[in-house]
C-alpha cells in the first residue's frame, strides 16, 4: 500500500478505530498492526470483528464506504478542528472509558474521577500520560485544570482519595464541572447515592435524631408499662395471700390437731385395718399392706406403702396389749 492509494479495508479500519492515515499531513504513519497492537483486549476484538465485517462485503460496496469515509474528512480540513489534537492518544476511540465497569467500581482515585469526568479510560488517560502535553493540547489544559480543583477540593475534605463515586459527581455538579451522563445515569443505576459528604452527614444525623426521639419514647412507654404491670402483680399477691390466709384458717388443715384428736384418728385407722383387712399389728412384714394401698388408690387418696406402714405402726401402739401379742 502507498499513501496515494490506500488499502480500502485498511482505510476504514484506521478511521473508524483513530488511527492516522494518508489524509492527515504532518502525522506519523506507523503501521497498521503496530497500533493494533498497543489497543486492549476488548478494542482488539472490537478490531479483528470490524474487519471480519469488511472483508466479507462486495468490492463495490467497499469501495463506495472508502470513498464517503475519505469525503468527510475533506471537510473538516476547513474548519479550525487541528487534526493533530484529533490524533492524539487521548481522543483516539481506544482512550474512551468504559462507564458500565467503572460504575461498578466501589470507589475511585482522584485521577480516575478526573479521567471520568471527561469521559476517558483512566487506564490511558491519567495526569501522567497527560502532562507532557499540557503546553501544546488544549485537552491536556482542561485536564489540569479540572485536576487542580480536584487536588483543593481534596485538602479541604471535599473530596477523597481514594472516594466514593457518588460523592465525586455531587462535587463535580455543584463545581459545574461537565460529567458525561452516560456515566451518571450507570452509577445511579447502580443505586450509588449521588450526593457529597456532608449532605450525607446531614442525612444521616437527621436520621439518627430521629431514631433516638423514637426510641426515648418506646422506652417511657416500656418503663410506664412496667410499672403498671408491677403494681398489679404486687396487688394480685396481696390478694392471693389474704384468699389463702383466710382458707388456711377455714380449713381443718390450718388448725393444729390435738393429741385426743390424733389418738382418735389413729385408733379409727388400726380398727378399720384390723377388722376390716384382717391386719396383724404382730406381723413385720404384712401381706395386708398392698391391699390397703391398692384400696386407697382406687378411693381417689393415695399413699405410698412407706406412709402407711409408719401409721398403722404408730395406731397399734393404742391397741390393748392382748391385740398386739
Amino acid at each position: 500500500m502507498n499513501e496515494l492509494t490506500p488499502d480500502p479495508i485498511d482505510y476504514l479500519l484506521r478511521r473508524k478505530f483513530g488511527f492516522p492515515t494518508v489524509d492527515d499531513p504532518g502525522l506519523a504513519y506507523p503501521s497498521t498492526e503496530a497500533l493494533v497492537s498497543k489497543l486492549g483486549e476488548a478494542q482488539r476484538q472490537a478490531y479483528d470483528t470490524c474487519k471480519a465485517a469488511l472483508e466479507i462485503k462486495k468490492p463495490e460496496e467497499i469501495r463506495a464506504l472508502f470513498e464517503a469515509e475519505r469525503a468527510k474528512y475533506r471537510p473538516q480540513e476547513k474548519t479550525n478542528v487541528d487534526p493533530q489534537e484529533q490524533r492524539r492518544f487521548f481522543n483516539l476511540p481506544a482512550a474512551a472509558a468504559d462507564f458500565k465497569h467503572w460504575s461498578k467500581a466501589a470507589h475511585w482515585t482522584l485521577d480516575e474521577a478526573v479521567a471520568l469526568s471527561f469521559g476517558k479510560a483512566p487506564e490511558v488517560v491519567n495526569w501522567k500520560s497527560v502532562e507532557p502535553y499540557e503546553d501544546v493540547s488544549p485537552f491536556a489544559k482542561r485536564y489540569r485544570q479540572v485536576r487542580d480543583l480536584a487536588l483543593r477540593a481534596a485538602q479541604w475534605q471535599q473530596l477523597f482519595d481514594p472516594m466514593l463515586p457518588g460523592i465525586f459527581l455531587a462535587w463535580a455538579e455543584r463545581a459545574d464541572i461537565a460529567v458525561p451522563p452516560e456515566l451518571v445515569a450507570a452509577v445511579k443505576a447502580r443505586g450509588v447515592q449521588v450526593a457529597d459528604w456532608k449532605t450525607l452527614y446531614d442525612q444521616l444525623l437527621a436520621r439518627h435524631k430521629e431514631l433516638a426521639k423514637l426510641n426515648s419514647a418506646t422506652i417511657e412507654q416500656q418503663r410506664l408499662t412496667i410499672a403498671e404491670l408491677n403494681e398489679l402483680s404486687s396487688s394480685l399477691a396481696n390478694e392471693i395471700a389474704a384468699v389463702r390466709a383466710a382458707a388456711a384458717a377455714d380449713s381443718p388443715k390450718g388448725r393444729e390437731i390435738g393429741t385426743r384428736e390424733r389418738d382418735s384418728l389413729l385408733k379409727l385407722v388400726i380398727g378399720m385395718a384390723v377388722g376390716g383387712y384382717r391386719y396383724d399389728p404382730a406381723q413385720k412384714r404384712s401381706d395386708k399392706l398392698p391391699e390397703i394401698v391398692s384400696d386407697l388408690e382406687r378411693a381417689g387418696v393415695p399413699l405410698d406403702a412407706d406412709t402407711v406402714r409408719k401409721w398403722l405402726k404408730q395406731a397399734a401402739d393404742l391397741l390393748p396389749p392382748k391385740q398386739t401379742e
